[in-house]
């Protein structure tokens, strides 16, 4: 440990952290060593890296801290930009302080689970009035489930809505996207 330590004080290497966490795992400090694994896991979730190493990484993290919803999520969002959205979903699901619903409704849209997302996103339109990607996406389930009046209807209702708020362009800007569907 004494040796990873000095090594990485010296230049950082991915290597000499990846290995600093493992001997803290061997120690029993598994606070230390998922946080470190997180960190590795971090390098190479964004940009254009190999998003599978960060997975690898994540579920070390996981392994020394099972309840880590910061892993927990990052596992998710990773796997879901992998397009892995069952697996993603059993990640999401483990999380308990996080409000991951927006992932998971994304998730199960793209598994064609339309009623599933459907449950989600009800409450996070409700919870998030301006928010019109939101209600586009539970339209978008309405059509799925072949309830497109519906989804006009809601559509309609929040153009209402930002007509009372004084929201002009925006509501002309969904006025046009209405007219196009």
């Amino acid at each position: 440990l004494d040796y990873y330590n000095q090594a990485l004080n010296i230049h950082y290497s991915e290597e000499a952290k990846s290995r600093k966490a493992e001997c803290l795992h061997k120690l029993g400090r598994n606070g230390e060593a998922s946080q470190l694994y997180f960190e590795l896991g971090d390098r190479y979730t964004w940009g254009n890296d190999d998003k599978n190493i960060a997975v690898k990484d994540y579920k070390k993290s996981l392994e020394c801290n099972p309840n880590n919803d910061d892993s927990l999520d990052k596992l998710g969002y990773v796997l879901k930009e992998l397009k892995r959205y069952d697996d993603a979903l059993t990640y999401y699901g483990r999380i308990k302080y996080k409000n991951v619903d927006w992932a998971m409704a994304f998730c199960y849209m793209k598994l064609k689970k339309y009623q599933k997302a459907l449950l989600l996103l009800d409450r996070i339109v409700r919870d998030n009035p301006y928010r019109d990607d939101f209600l586009d996406q539970k339209c978008e389930c309405l059509i799925g489930l072949s309830r497109r009046n519906e989804a006009i209807g809601q559509w309609e209702r929040f153009i209402d809505f930002l007509m009372e708020n004084e929201c002009y362009q925006r509501a002309l800007d969904r006025l046009d996207l209405l007219s196009k569907s």
